[in-house]
């Protein structure tokens, strides 16, 4: 239920700073604290909801676990592309400030360090992100799609019915 709402919470924060890069003079309008509350709180309302379904046996055990794998997924695709994309653009909002400021002077020096670094920032923090989505969650998405289900509990390391470890712990 947490790992859902944390997922998808991450991918529409990739939404956001995809946004404030690319529609700098429109974001307040687009992007206001009404509309930030509104979304996060359909997230976890959303979370809640098939974490309950699930655990009062409402939606079987298939179902959950195929709603699971696909917000999972779905997710890790909308943070990988909207990093990229955020950091294309700025990349390319960069180069154009650079050749406008090109006859500046001193001050067009400053600026082209500024945004140098800036640029640099954001190539590192995209790095981390898609490198631990590599890492840690799309190899957990595609254990639960591959495994039906069962390839969830596998990874967290918790037993499920009809399992090995189950068995051995009754007897």
């Amino acid at each position: 239920m947490c790992f859902l709402g944390t997922i998808a919470n991450l991918a529409i924060m990739s939404i956001d700073r995809y946004l404030a890069v690319r529609t700098y003079y429109r974001y307040k309008v687009l992007v206001t604290k009404r509309r930030v509350v509104v979304v996060c709180c359909l997230v976890w309302v959303t979370s809640v909801t098939i974490g309950c379904l699930n655990q009062f046996k409402i939606l079987s055990y298939t179902i959950f676990h195929l709603i699971m794998s696909s917000v999972v997924i779905l997710s890790a695709l909308v943070i990988i592309i909207f990093q990229i994309i955020t950091l294309r653009s700025f990349r390319r909002h960069n180069n154009a400030v650079a050749q406008m400021m090109e006859g500046g002077g001193n001050q067009a020096n400053s600026v082209s360090d500024q945004n140098a670094a800036a640029e640099r920032e954001l190539t590192k923090t995209t790095t981390y992100v898609v490198g631990i989505l590599g890492l840690f969650f799309i190899p957990m998405a595609c254990s639960i799609v591959t495994e039906g289900g069962r390839g969830y509990h596998n990874c967290i390391g918790v037993a499920t019915p009809g399992d090995d470890r189950v068995k051995d712990k009754e007897l």
